[in-house]
């Protein structure tokens, strides 16, 4: 199919030979591309009169030196005949018309566009047609190329068991799988908006408290980096539904030609159930290898508890035949050996209360939470597995609240405490030891750091660490949760897990978290 461009020339009449071909020399002479010029005989018949350098070697003629030859002596068959069906047209239209079309060269199909130029006299008739061919061949090739990628992009989305939404830049929808509009329902079907209205975008479709978190995830993929999944619950629709929990990912991409990004919309409810249900068998592993050091803390208080009061029990029964003076004395005892009994209480308590946090299903909803608190107990569920093995040394300074679900921190600091005592049991050495320090950061973060001079990590292991069921222990001796656990919920409340290690030397573990007031 032929295209108009706004361009008609109209030349003097030369008086001479050699003023046409200064002419022609002037017109043609500077392109690169193809070019040839034909003079327009009487009857609209075209004889060749010129070509460039790039014509003679482009193959489209047939005999490049064959000057005054007609049409059918000069290019090839099927350049010829496009050409002699053009002209006319070109004429007609009165500008610069253009046409593209497959050419045949030795037996390889390749993609042409011929624009062509009358040059008029001052009276409109035409004297020289001007020639120019464009190969398009790597252009339409890349071109169909890329319908095909977007087409194969579409179906892919369109089958996607994922809700799947391109959107522009600024998140408006135009084109979402029809998981998605499962998911979000029958307004995200792009559709133009009524006059004057804004364009309803993703963003008008979840929960207000995640859409600072979309901005955050779109642009991050429009500036081409990795963004973080950002989960969100989608509320149920019906009463007797259940709230969907959804992750999102955002990638950069082009989609109908226009720069855009693809939001996948994953429902990790299941995983989430999944995850929490392994959370809950790691901490359950962990109370089960503290069993005993809890039993011990519990003893000793309980112990005392039960001496002090068949101590005032005894006080008391003798007290009945005993004179004023006696009964006195008597009672001052009878009530400090209570008061040590109810302290003796209200330590088992607390084992009890730290113990029935750490087996809790559901956390609750997160709170600032201060770090420190959280790590000495940890320290106390962890005591006696870290007395019986090596010195604790503890450097506690300032530290921001963070917001979090305090038994979730609890089971991170006890995993990564009793990982630390575990690994002093396979060094030989005389003062084994495990520091703790609390702190912040340069950047306002908070971040906990546990030191072991333990037996330390291979460098093969390293990249593995935190991956589930990976352990370096012996058979039996654990199920490689704990530091998956670990890197899942502290993943979750935007911080991280930094890891140093020596084998032979020890390990650093070094957990930073941003503190309540960044994520409030």
């Amino acid at each position: 199919m032929g295209r108009r461009h706004n361009s008609l020339i109209r030349i003097a009449t030369p008086e001479n030979a050699g003023h046409d071909r200064e002419l022609l020399d002037a017109i043609a002479g500077g392109s690169a591309d193809p070019q040839v010029v034909f003079s327009v005989l009487e009857g609209g018949e075209l004889a060749l009169a010129w070509v460039n350098q790039a014509a003679k070697h482009s193959g489209l003629l047939m005999d490049p030196d064959a000057l005054g030859s007609g049409l059918d002596d000069v290019l090839v068959a099927e350049c010829a005949v496009s050409l002699r069906d053009a002209y006319p047209e070109s004429l007609r239209v009165r500008e610069r018309y253009a046409y593209e079309q497959f050419v045949t060269m030795a037996g390889v199909e390749t993609w042409w566009m011929t624009t062509l130029v009358p040059l008029l006299d001052a009276d409109g008739t035409a004297r020289w047609l001007v020639a120019t061919f464009l190969k398009l061949d790597f252009v339409r090739r890349t071109e169909a190329a890329l319908r095909r990628s977007e087409a194969n992009l579409r179906e892919l989305i369109g089958k996607s068991p994922d809700a799947a939404i391109v959107c522009r830049p600024d998140g408006e929808p135009v084109y979402a799988n029809p998981a998605a509009i499962s998911v979000f329902g029958p307004d995200l079907r792009p559709a133009p908006p009524p006059d004057g209205a804004r364009p309803r975008t993703f963003y008008d479709l979840i929960p207000a408290a995640a859409r600072d978190g979309l901005r955050a995830v779109i642009d991050a993929a429009l500036q081409g980096d990795s963004p973080v999944p950002l989960p969100f619950e989608l509320r149920a629709s019906e009463p007797d539904e259940d709230a969907v929990v959804l992750e999102l990912h955002a990638i950069r991409l082009v989609f109908d030609g226009e720069p855009g990004v693809l939001l996948s919309a994953r429902d990790v409810s299941q995983l989430r159930q999944v995850q929490a249900s392994l959370a809950l068998t790691d901490r359950l592993v962990a109370l089960g290898r503290m069993a005993a050091g809890v039993a011990h803390e519990i003893n000793n208080p309980l112990a005392y508890v039960q001496a002090n009061l068949q101590f005032a029990a005894e006080e008391l029964e003798r007290l009945q035949s005993a004179d004023i003076e006696t009964v006195a004395l008597s009672l001052s005892e009878s009530l400090a050996a209570l008061r040590e009994a109810s302290e003796g209480a209200d330590r088992v308590r607390a084992i009890v209360r730290d113990l029935r946090g750490l087996s809790q299903l559901d956390p609750g909803p997160r709170r600032p939470t201060a770090l420190t608190a959280v790590v000495e107990t940890a320290l106390k569920l962890a005591g006696s597995e870290i007395k019986s093995r090596g010195l604790l040394t503890r450097s506690f300074g300032p530290v921001p609240p963070v917001l979090a679900h305090e038994p979730r921190l609890v089971q991170v600091f006890l995993n990564l405490l009793l990982n630390a005592a575990y690994a002093l049991d396979g060094r030989q050495q005389e003062a084994p030891e495990i520091r703790i320090a609390i702190g912040t950061d340069p950047t306002g973060r908070a971040f906990v750091e546990i030191v072991d001079t333990g037996t330390g990590i291979r460098d093969a292991d390293l990249p593995r660490l935190f991956d589930p069921f990976f352990t370096t222990r012996a058979p039996g001796e654990g199920l490689g949760l704990g530091l998956s656990v670990c890197h899942q919920i502290i993943s979750a409340l935007g911080g991280r897990i930094d890891v140093e290690s020596r084998f032979g030397v020890g390990s650093t573990f070094r957990v930073i978290l941003p503190a309540a007031s960044e994520r409030s």
